[in-house]
């Protein structure tokens, strides 16, 4: 059953500064976001949650003051980190490497962001190859960002449009309380 109590805890990141985590479900993995000893080192840390002692792999990202803002797709393995404060959106390609993480490329705006949001995949715009849309919140509106593929056609490309988790869910509150798991529902992006 759901017990409530806390399964395992340990030191994440050592700065003082705000830190982020988030789930990476297909991977079974945790992803922290933080600042190492030095406050204006950023870093990502990857994690089993099985064994919190130590993180499987720490990634210095850069030497900026900004909180990291952490999304995942969990669909392509492709992790975007962006800043309070900043306006860039930088993308990680996840791996099932010894180096599990590596940069892949960077969305670049003069548009200061004070939050950051991924809209469902859902909404994305396929049939143009759109892999993740964003929604920047900055001094004066909000900015809609649109992340897509430089494919010619219009043809469906299965490779970048893996099925994703549906936007149903798999159980009921009260099975989930009684105790019971299953794995989520997917739905095919076409």
């Amino acid at each position: 059953t759901r017990s409530g109590t806390v399964a395992a805890s340990a030191p994440a990141h050592q700065g003082i500064k705000n830190q982020r985590a988030l789930w990476a479900k297909r991977r079974n993995q945790l992803i922290s976001c933080g600042f190492g000893p030095n406050a204006s080192c950023r870093e990502v840390k990857i994690w089993d949650p099985r064994n919190l002692s130590t993180a499987l792999y720490t990634m210095e990202v850069d030497k900026q003051s900004a909180v990291l803002m952490p999304f995942l797709d969990e669909d392509t393995g492709i992790l975007y980190l962006g800043g309070k404060g900043e306006g860039a959106i930088r993308f990680y390609e996840l791996r099932d490497d010894a180096i599990p993480i590596a940069p892949a490329s960077s969305y670049n705006s003069s548009d200061l962001a004070k939050g950051l949001c991924m809209a469902p995949k859902s909404i994305l715009d396929v049939s143009n190859n759109e892999i993740a849309r964003f929604y920047k919140l900055t001094s004066k509106n909000v900015v809609g960002i649109h992340l897509s593929l430089p494919r010619r056609g219009t043809e469906f490309q299965d490779a970048f449009f893996p099925p994703t988790f549906a936007s149903v869910p798999a159980l009921e509150a009260g099975e989930f309380v009684a105790g019971k798991n299953v794995e989520p529902l997917l739905q095919d992006m076409k």
